[in-house]
């Protein structure tokens, strides 16, 4: 049966409204974890999490390969009566090996390599070798990461180990390269989507196994915040949230935070603004961005009108649909990973970043800690949350 620890849980910070110009420029071919069009998500061993509407009409369509599995696809159609449907299928050599070795210890026979750099290797025909590039990676990405790959002109694939990234044929001039825990997941060009954005991506695209993919510049250096989270015991803290804010900022998310717990317990907390139109979350960004009192009044109902009391509590609503700051918010991975490509912290400057680990309430977080930015590449090491 599938382990319902496996299965990504609902998600607790609230997005914040969004801009037409939020659209983004790129497209992305995951399937989406959580709602939309394809909430299917790739769980380990082998299973697939797909929600379903009770009653609903459709066809679950998984497209496997015959190469890889023996058939080339199967269907699960409605009504969907049955939790769990099995389907028998000839694994390949290929598919086995795939992913099995310690992450940091270079295979060279990893099918995972093999499948994208279709050529065989440069020893055999050139005498050449394996190519070794060392990276500046920090070092939350340096054990994050295990596969890159660059374009030169055709993808080239290589492995990230404690030495450097192995390719099996020499690459030259890297301008690009990117960075994946798992050598079948790719990102888009991050720099296709505005930073405000960034989150309702990131939230689209989760999947079990790994938040994102990363790039970094021909040095190897990747901008963002970077972070692994351990529960109390020291195990890897599944599926974090986290959000962080300048300090001189905090008084205020607080002051807002208890007026919407006091909201909510009278059922009058104002509604999740990714539950509004588009035109209405377009209309509350505008009316921040220009600082115009009589059109935020006109963009905001009455109730969360009346309820925000104070003026910057309604501009940070309009800004943020909360008391946190949700554009600099983060989404853990399986293995406690945060990773935050979309935001840097200014050198020197402090921050104080909040946690939700396992409270399902977005006005109760697990932790907060003050941290300090670090520039154009903020590495936060280990943290590890209190005990409940």
């Amino acid at each position: 049966p599938i382990s319902r620890d496996d299965v990504l849980p609902e998600a607790v910070l609230r997005l914040p409204p969004r801009r037409d110009s939020d659209r983004g420029k790129g497209g992305f071919a995951h399937r989406r974890a959580r709602g939309g069009a394809g909430p299917v998500t790739l769980l380990d061993d082998g299973w697939c999490h797909a929600t379903v509407f009770d009653g609903g009409s459709g066809v679950l369509k998984f497209e496997l390969g015959e190469d890889l599995f023996g058939m080339e696809s199967f269907e699960v159609k409605a009504p969907f009566e049955q939790e769990e449907y099995a389907v028998d299928v000839t694994l390949s050599a290929q598919w086995r090996e795939l992913d099995l070795e310690s992450r940091g210890v270079i295979n060279q026979e990893d099918p995972g390599l093999k499948k994208y750099n279709v050529a065989t290797k440069p020893d055999e025909t050139s005498g050449q070798g394996d190519h070794v590039i060392k990276f500046d990676f920090s070092p939350t990405v340096s054990a994050w990461a295990r596969y890159a790959y660059v374009r030169p002109l055709a993808p080239v694939h290589g492995q990230i180990g404690p030495d450097g990234v192995t390719f099996p044929e020499k690459v030259h001039a890297i301008g690009r390269l990117y960075l994946s825990s798992r050598s079948h997941a790719w990102p888009a060009d991050l720099t296709d989507y505005d930073a405000d954005a960034f989150v309702a991506f990131a939230r689209r695209v989760r999947s079990d196994d790994r938040s994102m993919g990363l790039f970094a510049g021909g040095s190897g250096r990747v901008n963002g915040v970077f972070a692994r989270v351990l529960t109390a015991d020291g195990a890897p803290a599944r599926f974090v949230e986290a959000t962080v804010l300048p300090l001189k900022d905090d008084k205020l998310a607080q002051d807002m935070r208890k007026l919407e717990t006091d909201l909510e317990a009278k059922g009058k907390r104002p509604p999740s603004c990714d539950t509004l139109p588009l035109e209405s979350q377009n209309a509350l960004r505008s009316a921040e961005s220009e600082g115009d009192d009589a059109a935020l009044k006109d963009a905001m109902d009455a109730d969360t009108w009346g309820s925000l009391s104070k003026p910057e509590y309604r501009q940070r609503f309009a800004r943020y649909g909360a008391w946190y700051n949700s554009h600099q918010r983060m989404d853990g991975d399986a293995d406690g990973y945060l990773m935050a490509p979309h935001f840097t912290l200014e050198k020197d400057k402090s921050y104080v970043m909040y946690l939700w680990h396992t409270s399902r309430d977005d006005l109760k977080p697990d932790a907060r800690i003050v941290i300090r930015g670090q520039g154009d590449a903020t590495d936060l090491g280990l943290i590890r949350l209190p005990k409940e």
